[in-house]
């Protein structure tokens, strides 16, 4: 995530930069907002790199080490789809959910 965001300000004891689209995309999954939804709807709107979203799941699987969050951003990236969002990496997502499934 670090190496994605956009350093916007750089002052002698401050940073400020910004998140990927892709990464504020991922966040907002985590959430039981129903104004998330509309958010990440938005987003991919905007044009999100869908791969880059998978790479950081899996990531995120290995280094958490708590790999149940995965059935949480499945379950946003059901809605998401139930409300005409096209996800392209739905087949991925899923196949890492059974996996985790079938590991408990």
């Amino acid at each position: 995530m670090q190496k994605r965001a956009h350093k916007i300000i750089e002052m002698k004891n401050i940073t400020v930069s910004l998140c990927s689209l892709e990464d504020i995309f991922l966040l907002k999954t985590f959430t039981e907002r129903e104004g998330d939804i509309t958010d990440c709807i938005a987003l991919a709107e905007k044009g999100i790199d869908w791969n880059t979203i998978l790479e950081e799941l899996k990531k995120q699987i290995v280094e958490s080490k708590q790999d149940v969050w995965i059935t949480w951003v499945g379950e946003r990236l059901d809605i998401l789809e139930d409300r005409g969002l096209d996800i392209p990496i739905m087949k991925e997502v899923n196949e890492l959910i059974e996996q985790y499934f079938d590991d408990y």
